[in-house]
């Protein structure tokens, strides 16, 4: 296991979350910003939309706090696995409360980071391919 991904584990683990469990989702008011935010990032989101269709993928915008603020769907079928995985608009998806995972653990580190499939500290997540993101911190 790479070190990032090990000391991510164990920030898990610290945590108290059982990796067989999905948590209950956090589900949390809009920002302050995450109108601005959408508006923002809507052209990107859109042509991204468009990209994609008929692929199984999906994206997640989240604000400072690791909220989804939205989701865009390439297929019917990727958005009921995120539904069933409580990834849902508004879920907080931060280390502490997902794990190890392709958007909380890059805000916590403060930097990109590839999470795998397998690396992803919930089992239930294990199913999701590789997913990069980016971070720059305000």
């Amino acid at each position: 296991m790479r070190p990032e991904i090990a000391l991510s584990w164990k920030r898990s683990e610290l945590r108290g979350l059982d990796p067989g469990r999905l948590p209950e989702p956090t589900l949390l008011g809009p920002s302050d910003t995450s109108g601005r935010l959408r508006s923002a990032a809507r052209p990107v989101l859109d042509e991204l939309g468009t990209q994609l269709s008929g692929t199984e993928c999906c994206i997640l915008l989240v604000d400072r706090e690791c909220r989804i603020v939205t989701r865009v769907f390439a297929s019917a079928s990727m958005q009921r696995a995120m539904d069933d995985l409580g990834v849902l608009r508004g879920t907080e998806l931060s280390e502490e409360t997902f794990g190890t995972n392709a958007l909380g653990t890059p805000l916590k580190v403060g930097q990109g980071l590839v999470v795998h499939g397998e690396e992803h500290f919930l089992e239930p997540l294990k199913g999701l391919r590789t997913a990069r993101h980016s971070v720059k911190q305000t």
